[in-house]
Order: structure tokens, then C-alpha cells, then sequence
């Protein structure tokens, strides 16, 4: 159609002719069947782009994975060389084995998202992140309670431990570690300080405070300026526990060093854990001798425990390794003696022989084994977190009660029976000590002096000593100054459960608790909770014996709707099991810290 015309009569025909031309249907495919068959190049890119981020997000996702796994087991993500020796690599690497992305990923040049400061900060991020959660939860809780410690790291700068303790709606006991904390000193002013920052770093009411627990250093539990102290002045509610772990950490201190025969068998087995665990030789000799022993007799032989002084659940074990390693370890005493050269070390092995064949430490060891097995026991069931204060002194009650079961005539002749044929083995003799007249300044009246009849006489006074001297430890040192809240508490809901008056301990804890609780709602509601919790237990007689563990295992199981219809018993469940026993989860969090 390159001439033009003058009659639109020739238009038509000019134009049917143009449509079967090869131009037009190169025009017409061009614009009508190649853009179904074909994307846009915007399209195009577009769609890379999208594959690429979706690429990129999951490689991401992969490293995110794997530094919160590294950083939950405590380990460290980079090596001596960033780029290959590092945990963090290794681990992409592992994930690579079934990801060919993450390997690609590995071979760039930039852009991996794994240098120090990138790392640095993605661990911040998850640490906000969990932060932000935490705060969340501790401001939807009723009553929370903190647990603080302090230690020095292999820095020497002092570090304190934060730990929040609360309690669920469905009475479940959380103990969350939230940080440590740098400070220059550790007086009463600053761990204080400390506290009111992290409350206001969470944004959480101090109102909201029940409980406190440390340890008891002046600086902690000191009556005019003690960190306890000055947190009760801002929230008098706020009711101090010295940590029940450390408290019978003191209590078995204290019988053993008032009980000269037990406190010698314990020095004396320190001193044997010490020669035969901090010596190779020697404990190699030992392990020799128990492999001839086991061969002769087929029985398995117990390793020695190290008495640790920080560790205090482990000294009934330490005692009963010397007992049963007993034979095994006199013939470790002799054949370490005669080659031994050092002066120091060969008159430490003479000391413990000499020490281990008399009588009076097989009875010593015999005793406190049985002594500090009980303390031991207890001492494991505290630092669980979800034992409450209120809990932790019905557990120490019920050892004392075992104490005294086992301090009779009939108990004594069964345990001197057992280490008469222990000692028969070892060819010991019990005996008397030397008679010795008290001196003449310290005598009253004109009475002759007694001695003991029989070494079964001495030896049953001091059986009866150590007993007399653990349960009386135990009492003095549980005996809290918060003891008459947790008391309160806990019989307010006993005598509910035996639909018994309670007057008493309403005007206490409404008096001492104010606003938490309302008397007059409470009040009916635990007449409610009386005859429920009597229906649920299947016994109507109101003598019958109820703990704080029923208690607690009943309102766990409730539904949303009784536990709405009980609210301010709930209430009071949750003062309970919020105070918490033992400062066990603040000193747990040094195990990481070097």
C-alpha cells in the first residue's frame, strides 16, 4: 500500500489484499499472539526477584535456627578462624548435607549474613525478643516474686544473678533467669539499686512483689540496711526467705561441728577423697585393687566421691564410698606408702590408715552417713523450682519427724548390730576412751564422776547426740521470720479443708496482705472450697489428714469455671507457691559463667 487512491471503491479491495500480505500477519502476530506466549521483561525480572528473596528467607531462617540453637546450649558460634573452624559454619555445613541452597550460600563472597557484628546483633534481636516476652508474662502475673546472688567471674568483676519467680493460672511455677548484672561493689545499696532497675527495665509494679530470696549474708538479710530490708520498706509484702539450701547447708554444719565424732570421720574422709581423686597414681592403684576385688568376689566396685564443700548433696554418697571402698582402700593405704617419697603426702596416708582402723570413725562414718543421708535427700527436693517455701518447711518437718523415729533403743540396737559386723570384717574393737576426770575449776557439788559402763553405752550417747544435734539444727535455722506467713497460709486452707474456724488466720492474713484480699468474698468461697475439696477426696470425716501437696495437686486440676467461682482461694494458692524455697535456679546460672 505504498500508492494512494482517489476512489474509496478500490479502499476495499486494497485492503484485502493487504491482509493476506506477509507484513500483516507478522504485524498481527506480533501484537495479538505474542503476548500469550511470552512474559513482559518487567514480569520476568519481577519473578526472579521473588524467587531469590524466597531463597534468600530460607537460607536465613537456616542461620537464625542455628545461632539460637548455639546460643541455647551456650556455645560459641565463631573459632580461631571465622570462616571455617566455627561452630556456627560447621552447623551450616550439617544443614547443607540435605540443603544444596545453604552450601551455594556458603560459596558467596558477600552478602552470607555470617560476620561478627552481623551475628552480634541477630543474637541481640532474639534476646529482645525473648525479653519482651518475659515482660509480657510477668506483667500478666498476680504476685511475682525475686531470687538474686552474686558471684566474681575469671575477671574479677562482680556479677549478680536476676532470677523472677511466678505462678500460671493453671498453678504452674516458672523461675526465669533474666540477666546478669556488672557492678562495682556488693553492698545492700547497690544489689538494691539493681532491683529497682530491672523492675523498671520490664516495666513491672514492685507493688506486685510477694517474696524475696538470698542467701543469708549480712548484706542480704541484715535487719536495718539489708537488701531484704530496704525492699520491704517499698513493699512490706514483699516476705524475705533465707534460702532453705543454704539454711540446711548451716544446719548440717553445724551438728557435724558440735558432734566431735562425726566432725572427725568427716575431716578424715575429706582427707581421703583428696588423696586418692587429686592423685592419678593413686587413684589408678585404687581402681587396680577393686578390679581384683570384683574378679575374687564378682561384686562391682563404687568409685570415690570428693566431699566438696559447695556441693551439698552429695556427702552421704562421699561417706558411703569410704564404706564400701573401705578394704580396697587400707590396701591402697599400704601399697602407696611404701612407695611414696615425698615426707608431706606419706604422712597423710599414715594419718587416714591410722585414723580408718579404729573404731570410733567406722562408727563415725556409719553415723553421719545415716545423719546426712536424710539431710542430703531433703536438700535435692528443695532445689526443685517448684518447691514452694510453704512446701520446703513441711518437707524439713517430716525429716525431723523421721529423725526422731529412728532415735530409739530399737533403731540404735539395729544400727550398732550392722556396724559391729562391719567393723568385725576389719578386725575393730570398740572401746572406751581413757577415763578423764573433769577439771576441778568446772566441778559442782561433791558427786563422784560417771564414766560409761560398755562401749555400747558410749557409742549409743553419741548416736543420740548426732541425731539431737541435726534435728535441733534443722529447727532452729527453718524457723524464718517468714515462717508465720507461710503458717498462716497454709492452715487457712487445711482448716478450710476440714470446714474448721479460721477467724484467726483471716485477721492475720487480711490484716497483713490489706487489698490482695477480700475478707468477706474469701470467706465464703472457702466454705465452698471446704465441701468441694471433701467430695472431690471421697471422705467426709473432717479429721482426716490433708497436706499443702493435696491442695495444690486439686486446684491444678480444676476447670476455668471453679477456679473462677474460688478466685480469691486462687488467690491464696498463688501467694503460696509464688515464695519460693531455695535460691537453687540464681546459682545454677554460674554454671555457664567463667
Amino acid at each position: 500500500m505504498c500508492k494512494g487512491y482517489s476512489n474509496w471503491k478500490d479502499a476495499t479491495l486494497r485492503l484485502r489484499n493487504h491482509e493476506l500480505s506477509a507484513s500483516h500477519r507478522e504485524a498481527v502476530d506480533m501484537i495479538v499472539h505474542l503476548p500469550t506466549t511470552t512474559q513482559h521483561i518487567g514480569q520476568l525480572l519481577s519473578r526472579q526477584y521473588a524467587s531469590e528473596t524466597a531463597k534468600n528467607r530460607r537460607v536465613l531462617l537456616k542461620i537464625l535456627s542455628s545461632i539460637g540453637f548455639l546460643a541455647r546450649q551456650a556455645l560459641a558460634l565463631r573459632g580461631h578462624d571465622d570462616n571455617h573452624d566455627g561452630n556456627l559454619i560447621q552447623l551450616l555445613k550439617l544443614h547443607g548435607e540435605a540443603d544444596i541452597e545453604v552450601l551455594e550460600w556458603l560459596k558467596r563472597k558477600s552478602s552470607k549474613y555470617l560476620s561478627p557484628d552481623i551475628q552480634n546483633d541477630l543474637i541481640k534481636t532474639m534476646a529482645s525478643n525473648v525479653m519482651r516476652q518475659l515482660s509480657f508474662k510477668l506483667q500478666e502475673s498476680l504476685f511475682i516474686s525475686i531470687m538474686i546472688d552474686e558471684t566474681t567471674d575469671i575477671t574479677n568483676k562482680e556479677q549478680v544473678t536476676i532470677v523472677f519467680r511466678s505462678v500460671s493460672d493453671e498453678f504452674e511455677v516458672d523461675e526465669d533467669f533474666v540477666g546478669l548484672y556488672t557492678v562495682p561493689c556488693i553492698d545492700a545499696a547497690t544489689l538494691f539499686s539493681v532491683i529497682k532497675d530491672i523492675f523498671a527495665r520490664f516495666n513491672i509494679p514492685i507493688h506486685k512483689l510477694r517474696g524475696q530470696c538470698y542467701d543469708g549474708c549480712s548484706t542480704m538479710s541484715g535487719h536495718r540496711s539489708g537488701v531484704a530490708k530496704r525492699v520491704q520498706d517499698e513493699e512490706a509484702r514483699a516476705v524475705f526467705t533465707h534460702c532453705y539450701s543454704h539454711s540446711l547447708n548451716l544446719a548440717a554444719n553445724d551438728s557435724i561441728k558440735r558432734s566431735k565424732v562425726m566432725k572427725a570421720a568427716l575431716e578424715t574422709t575429706h582427707e581421703i577423697t583428696k588423696l586418692i581423686k587429686l592423685s592419678p597414681r593413686r587413684e589408678a592403684l585404687l581402681k587396680e585393687i577393686q578390679q581384683e576385688t570384683e574378679m575374687s568376689c564378682g561384686t562391682s566396685g563404687v568409685s570415690i566421691k570428693l566431699l566438696c564443700p559447695t556441693r551439698w548433696t552429695v556427702r552421704a554418697d562421699s561417706l558411703l564410698s569410704i564404706i564400701t571402698n573401705y578394704s580396697e582402700l587400707l590396701s591402697t593405704w599400704e601399697k602407696a606408702g611404701e612407695v611414696v617419697r615425698d615426707t608431706e603426702s606419706k604422712t597423710r596416708i599414715l594419718g587416714v590408715a591410722a585414723q580408718m582402723n579404729t573404731f570410733e570413725f567406722h562408727f563415725g562414718v556409719f553415723v553421719g552417713e545415716l545423719v546426712l543421708r536424710h539431710t542430703d535427700n531433703l536438700s535435692k527436693t528443695l532445689q526443685n523450682q517448684e518447691c514452694s517455701a510453704a512446701e520446703g518447711q513441711k518437707l524439713a518437718d517430716m525429716v525431723v519427724e523421721t529423725l526422731l523415729a529412728i532415735r530409739n533403743e530399737d533403731a540404735f540396737d539395729l544400727f550398732w548390730l550392722k556396724v559391729l559386723k562391719s567393723a568385725e570384717s576389719f578386725q575393730l574393737e570398740p572401746q572406751l576412751p581413757r577415763h578423764r576426770k573433769r577439771p576441778r575449776r568446772y566441778e559442782e557439788g561433791e558427786a563422784d564422776w560417771e564414766f560409761h559402763a560398755d562401749p555400747k553405752d558410749y557409742f549409743r550417747q553419741i548416736y543420740y547426740e548426732a541425731i539431737d544435734l541435726a534435728i535441733t539444727s534443722i529447727k532452729e535455722r527453718f524457723q524464718q521470720p517468714g515462717y508465720e506467713v507461710y503458717s498462716k497460709l497454709e492452715q487457712l486452707l487445711l482448716k478450710a479443708c476440714q470446714r474448721k474456724d479460721v477467724t484467726s488466720e483471716l485477721d492475720f492474713l487480711c490484716e497483713f496482705y490489706k487489698n490482695d484480699i477480700q475478707r468477706e468474698v474469701l470467706q465464703a468461697q472457702l466454705l465452698t472450697f471446704g465441701i468441694e475439696f471433701q467430695r472431690a477426696a471421697g471422705n467426709q470425716d473432717e479429721d482426716n489428714v490433708i497436706n499443702i501437696f493435696d491442695i495444690k495437686k486439686y486446684f491444678s486440676s480444676l476447670p476455668i469455671a471453679h477456679k473462677l467461682l474460688l478466685s480469691q482461694v486462687c488467690t491464696i494458692v498463688k501467694l503460696i507457691l509464688v515464695m519460693p524455697a531455695t535460691n537453687s535456679t540464681s546459682e545454677r546460672s554460674f554454671s555457664a559463667l567463667r
